[in-house]
Protein backbone atom coordinates (compact mmCIF):
# COMPACT_ATOMS: atom_id res chain seq x y z
CA UNK A 1 0.00 0.00 0.00
CA UNK A 2 1.33 3.37 -0.36
CA UNK A 3 1.31 6.14 2.02
CA UNK A 4 -0.58 9.46 1.24
CA UNK A 5 2.34 11.30 0.04
CA UNK A 6 3.26 8.47 -2.21
CA UNK A 7 -0.34 8.53 -3.22
CA UNK A 8 0.37 12.19 -4.12
CA UNK A 9 3.99 11.76 -5.88
CA UNK A 10 1.96 9.31 -8.31
CA UNK A 11 -0.52 11.64 -9.07
CA UNK A 12 2.04 14.65 -9.95
CA UNK A 13 4.21 12.46 -11.80
CA UNK A 14 0.71 11.85 -13.76
CA UNK A 15 0.10 15.39 -14.34
CA UNK A 16 4.22 16.16 -15.32
CA UNK A 17 3.25 12.95 -18.05
CA UNK A 18 0.04 14.66 -19.47
CA UNK A 19 1.40 18.06 -19.46
CA UNK A 20 4.34 16.86 -21.53
CA UNK A 21 1.61 15.09 -24.16
CA UNK A 22 -0.49 17.77 -24.31
CA UNK A 23 2.71 20.33 -24.50
CA UNK A 24 3.56 18.10 -27.38
CA UNK A 25 0.52 18.01 -29.22
CA UNK A 26 0.25 21.49 -28.88
CA UNK A 27 3.79 22.17 -30.20
CA UNK A 28 2.90 19.42 -32.81
CA UNK A 29 -0.27 20.62 -34.32
CA UNK A 30 -0.57 24.18 -33.24
CA UNK A 31 3.02 25.96 -32.92
CA UNK A 32 4.29 23.54 -35.86
CA UNK A 33 7.54 22.54 -34.26
CA UNK A 34 8.47 19.41 -34.99
CA UNK A 35 11.59 19.58 -32.61
CA UNK A 36 10.10 21.05 -29.48
CA UNK A 37 7.49 18.34 -30.17
CA UNK A 38 10.27 15.74 -29.90
CA UNK A 39 11.52 17.44 -26.90
CA UNK A 40 8.27 16.98 -24.75
CA UNK A 41 7.75 13.03 -26.41
CA UNK A 42 11.36 12.52 -25.42
CA UNK A 43 10.71 13.83 -21.97
CA UNK A 44 7.70 11.52 -21.81
CA UNK A 45 10.04 8.76 -22.32
CA UNK A 46 12.40 9.59 -20.09
CA UNK A 47 10.34 10.02 -17.21
CA UNK A 48 8.03 6.71 -17.66
CA UNK A 49 11.72 4.75 -17.60
CA UNK A 50 12.70 6.72 -14.77
CA UNK A 51 9.48 6.00 -12.80
CA UNK A 52 9.17 2.38 -14.29
CA UNK A 53 5.82 2.81 -15.79
CA UNK A 54 5.23 0.60 -18.67
CA UNK A 55 2.22 2.00 -19.86
CA UNK A 56 3.31 5.83 -19.84
CA UNK A 57 6.80 4.14 -21.83
CA UNK A 58 4.80 2.50 -24.40
CA UNK A 59 2.39 5.28 -24.66
CA UNK A 60 5.60 7.91 -25.05
CA UNK A 61 7.27 5.59 -27.70
CA UNK A 62 4.06 5.99 -29.98
CA UNK A 63 4.04 9.07 -29.48
CA UNK A 64 7.79 9.22 -30.11
CA UNK A 65 7.77 6.91 -32.90
CA UNK A 66 5.01 8.78 -34.56
CA UNK A 67 6.85 12.46 -34.61
CA UNK A 68 10.01 10.95 -35.71
CA UNK A 69 8.34 9.02 -38.74
CA UNK A 70 6.55 11.63 -39.75
CA UNK A 71 9.68 14.08 -39.53
CA UNK A 72 11.31 11.29 -41.86
CA UNK A 73 13.11 9.44 -38.76
CA UNK A 74 11.73 6.57 -40.26
CA UNK A 75 13.50 3.19 -39.21
CA UNK A 76 13.81 4.93 -35.32
CA UNK A 77 10.35 6.04 -35.80
CA UNK A 78 8.87 2.34 -37.03
CA UNK A 79 11.26 1.06 -34.02
CA UNK A 80 9.46 3.30 -31.28
CA UNK A 81 6.23 2.14 -32.09
CA UNK A 82 6.98 -1.54 -32.70
CA UNK A 83 8.60 -0.94 -28.99
CA UNK A 84 5.10 0.27 -27.46
CA UNK A 85 2.95 -2.04 -29.05
CA UNK A 86 5.01 -4.43 -27.94
CA UNK A 87 4.79 -3.03 -24.70
CA UNK A 88 1.33 -2.69 -24.25
CA UNK A 89 0.49 -6.55 -25.60
CA UNK A 90 2.83 -7.60 -22.47
CA UNK A 91 0.73 -5.36 -20.19
CA UNK A 92 -2.66 -6.54 -21.87
CA UNK A 93 -1.16 -10.20 -21.09
CA UNK A 94 -1.04 -9.29 -17.60
CA UNK A 95 -4.35 -6.87 -17.45
CA UNK A 96 -6.27 -8.79 -19.98
CA UNK A 97 -9.71 -7.34 -18.90
CA UNK A 98 -8.83 -3.51 -19.15
CA UNK A 99 -10.53 -2.30 -21.85
CA UNK A 100 -8.79 1.24 -21.98
CA UNK A 101 -5.22 -0.51 -22.23
CA UNK A 102 -6.90 -2.67 -25.20
CA UNK A 103 -8.13 0.60 -26.87
CA UNK A 104 -4.48 1.77 -26.81
CA UNK A 105 -3.18 -1.03 -28.02
CA UNK A 106 -5.54 -0.27 -30.86
CA UNK A 107 -4.88 2.85 -31.85
CA UNK A 108 -0.93 1.92 -31.68
CA UNK A 109 -1.69 -1.11 -34.24
CA UNK A 110 -3.31 1.56 -36.04
CA UNK A 111 -0.68 3.52 -36.32
CA UNK A 112 2.05 1.10 -36.82
CA UNK A 113 0.08 -0.16 -40.01
CA UNK A 114 -0.15 3.31 -41.36
CA UNK A 115 3.63 3.92 -41.12
CA UNK A 116 4.03 0.58 -42.76
CA UNK A 117 1.69 1.30 -45.85
CA UNK A 118 3.56 4.60 -46.52
CA UNK A 119 6.23 2.98 -47.16
CA UNK A 120 4.50 0.39 -49.46
CA UNK A 121 5.37 -2.70 -46.73
CA UNK A 122 1.65 -3.31 -47.36
CA UNK A 123 1.82 -7.22 -45.82
CA UNK A 124 2.87 -6.13 -42.65
CA UNK A 125 0.54 -3.14 -42.78
CA UNK A 126 -2.07 -5.86 -43.37
CA UNK A 127 -0.96 -8.49 -40.81
CA UNK A 128 -1.08 -4.88 -38.22
CA UNK A 129 -5.13 -4.34 -39.55
CA UNK A 130 -6.36 -7.58 -39.22
CA UNK A 131 -4.64 -7.61 -35.52
CA UNK A 132 -6.57 -4.41 -34.92
CA UNK A 133 -9.74 -5.55 -36.77
CA UNK A 134 -9.99 -8.73 -34.50
CA UNK A 135 -9.04 -6.52 -30.93
CA UNK A 136 -11.90 -3.82 -32.24
CA UNK A 137 -14.16 -6.73 -32.70
CA UNK A 138 -13.36 -7.87 -29.10
CA UNK A 139 -13.79 -4.41 -27.61
CA UNK A 140 -17.24 -3.88 -29.50
CA UNK A 141 -15.84 -0.69 -30.97
CA UNK A 142 -17.36 -0.05 -34.35
CA UNK A 143 -15.66 3.12 -35.00
CA UNK A 144 -12.28 0.94 -34.46
CA UNK A 145 -13.35 -1.69 -36.50
CA UNK A 146 -14.12 0.96 -39.32
CA UNK A 147 -10.69 2.25 -39.11
CA UNK A 148 -9.01 -1.36 -39.31
CA UNK A 149 -11.13 -2.56 -42.24
CA UNK A 150 -10.27 0.57 -44.52
CA UNK A 151 -6.56 0.14 -43.50
CA UNK A 152 -6.61 -3.66 -44.60
CA UNK A 153 -8.92 -2.25 -48.21
CA UNK A 154 -5.31 0.21 -48.19
CA UNK A 155 -3.50 -2.39 -47.73
CA UNK A 156 -5.23 -4.88 -49.90
CA UNK A 157 -4.86 -2.23 -52.71
CA UNK A 158 -1.35 -1.09 -52.34
CA UNK A 159 -0.41 -5.15 -52.36
CA UNK A 160 -2.57 -5.61 -56.00
CA UNK A 161 -5.55 -6.83 -54.70
CA UNK A 162 -8.46 -4.94 -55.72
CA UNK A 163 -10.93 -7.33 -55.21
CA UNK A 164 -10.37 -7.42 -51.98
CA UNK A 165 -9.50 -4.11 -51.15
CA UNK A 166 -13.22 -3.49 -52.55
CA UNK A 167 -14.66 -6.05 -50.07
CA UNK A 168 -13.05 -4.28 -47.08
CA UNK A 169 -13.78 -0.88 -48.14
CA UNK A 170 -17.76 -1.94 -48.56
CA UNK A 171 -17.61 -3.50 -45.56
CA UNK A 172 -16.09 -0.41 -42.98
CA UNK A 173 -18.66 1.89 -45.64
CA UNK A 174 -21.43 -0.19 -44.47
CA UNK A 175 -20.72 0.18 -41.12
CA UNK A 176 -19.99 3.96 -41.44
CA UNK A 177 -23.52 4.51 -42.63
CA UNK A 178 -24.84 2.06 -39.78
CA UNK A 179 -23.47 3.69 -36.96
CA UNK A 180 -23.43 7.36 -39.12
CA UNK A 181 -19.79 8.23 -38.47
CA UNK A 182 -18.12 8.76 -41.80
CA UNK A 183 -14.71 10.57 -40.54
CA UNK A 184 -12.25 9.47 -43.21
CA UNK A 185 -14.41 7.03 -45.34
CA UNK A 186 -16.12 8.93 -48.05
CA UNK A 187 -19.38 7.70 -49.21
CA UNK A 188 -19.56 8.70 -52.43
Amino acid sequence: ESTPAQGKLIRLQWMLFHLLHWGGLFYEGIVHNPSEALRKFQMMLDYARRWGDIYAEAHALNCLGGRHFSTGEIVQGIQEMEQSVSLFEQLLRKFPENKDLATDLLITLNHLANAYNSLLISQRALALYKRSLNLSRQLNDKVGEMGALYGLGLSSCLSGDSKKAKEYFEQSLKLAREEEHYGWVYTD
